[in-house]
């Protein structure tokens, strides 16, 4: 459990020096003008979990030009706790993205009776959720591949919860918003046995689909010669 805590503590360390300063400067700077110009809270939602995103990368891309492996070896750390770590450290960054993402909803909220305007946080905090979930299935499907061939090789699936991401606002606006939506939806959204059953599903889902994830990850990285 000690090496365990401390990988996961390596890996934020590993992903804070990659991390410049002024790119969260750059992301602040856009979510607040999103926010008070576009005035859409979902938009700014958007961008903070692709900003979770770039960072739950990090590792990997450092790792892969530092030779980490070495270190973990030297360390003795074994393969398995490598991958367990990678994904608590994975899953804790997009929990705090999360919370995070809802304290900007709790903002919004107050903006809108202040700024007295539609900023669509109602909507906000569904979204969230959605996003939450998509999140969950993406890096459970990127992670098994990022451990077998690394990150530089399968470059091409960061792009994929982004374009996910975007696309959840985008289906909103042109579905649940439309004068001629069939309205019975909301109806059985608001029966609370519906959404009880519905979210069970969801987490048994996600669930099972975390663990195949992980064990298809342990038996990529084990079985692979391949260095970070």
């Amino acid at each position: 459990m000690g090496k365990l805590r401390a990988f996961v503590q390596l890996d934020f360390m590993t992903a804070k020096t990659g991390f410049q300063p002024q790119t969260v400067l750059i992301y602040l700077a856009i979510t607040v003008a999103v926010l008070l110009f576009v005035r859409n809270a979902i938009t700014v939602v958007w961008i903070l979990a692709s900003f979770a995103l770039s960072f739950i990368n990090m590792p990997f891309g450092i790792g892969e030009s530092r030779n980490m492996d070495a270190l973990y070896a030297m360390l003795n750390v074994s393969r398995k706790t490598v991958v367990k770590g990678r994904y608590i450290y994975a899953f804790t960054v997009l929990a705090l993205a999360v919370v995070l993402c809802l304290l900007v909803g709790g903002v919004v909220l107050l903006l809108e009776s202040v700024l007295d305007t539609n900023l669509y946080a109602g909507a906000t905090f569904g979204i969230i959720a959605t996003i939450a979930a998509i999140n969950v299935f993406t890096i459970s499907t990127q992670l098994p591949i990022f451990f077998r061939f690394g990150l530089g090789k399968s470059a091409g699936w960061t792009a994929i919860p982004n374009i996910l991401i975007m696309l959840v606002p985008l289906f909103y606006f042109n579905m649940f918003l439309r004068p001629d939506f069939d309205g019975r939806i909301f109806a059985l959204l608001e029966n609370p046995a519906v959404v009880i059953a519905g979210l069970a599903a969801v987490v048994t889902l996600l669930t099972v689909v975390v663990y195949v994830s992980y064990r298809v990850s342990v038996k990529f990285y084990i079985h692979t010669k391949r260095e970070f």
